[in-house]
């Protein structure tokens, strides 16, 4: 079992990741604030938060579970964004992915992961799919991002169809704080 307790003094509040690491697995307890921590706190121990879970909710709890729990999620079995094959990320198209519908081909696209690296992509294609469509090699050569969200972008019920982004890297992927215009 691991635990790890964060102390917040604006609002004065504690929240907590715990997990196993055999199962390389966590939940958080009531987040607050930047999300941040507590994603690094969990890659620095090799787990995926898989839960959040808000204990109480009220005028004074600011909580950031719902940006926590609906966050982008990097798809398993994909690498890492900058490594060899194909990246593949997902997020609601309302929230983190809204901006999908703006994004054109040759429009610059910056991943920075959880272990600070920022790797740096070019669109080159986009796509509305069947969900269950095929044809993302995540073994394809070269290093490639694929950027996947509900369509159309304003329903408001689900849907069958996906918008894809596909993007190229530019250059080798960075630390952040060697990264250009950082």
């Amino acid at each position: 079992m691991i635990l790890r307790q964060f102390l917040h003094s604006d609002p004065v509040a504690a929240s907590y990741l715990f997990g196993c690491g055999g199962k390389a697995s966590c939940a958080v307890v009531d987040p607050i604030g930047d999300i941040a921590p507590y994603i690094e706190a969990a890659a620095a121990t090799g787990m995926k938060i898989l839960y959040v879970i808000d204990t109480h909710i009220h005028a004074d709890h600011l909580s950031s579970g719902q940006a926590l729990a609906f966050g982008p999620g990097h798809l398993d079995g994909t690498p890492a964004a900058g490594e060899a094959g194909t990246a593949v990320y997902a997020a609601h198209r309302d929230t983190h992915f809204a901006f999908l519908g703006d994004v054109g081909i040759g429009d610059r696209i910056e991943v920075e992961r959880h272990d600070g690296v920022v790797a740096l992509f070019r669109v080159t294609g986009r796509a509305v799919v069947d969900w269950d469509a095929p044809g993302i090699d995540v073994a394809a050569p070269g290093r490639h991002l694929v950027l996947a969200t509900c369509w159309p972008l304003d329903a408001r019920t689900a849907g069958p169809e996906r918008l894809v982004v596909h993007a190229e890297a530019v250059g080798p992927a960075a630390h952040a704080s060697s990264s250009p215009g950082r």
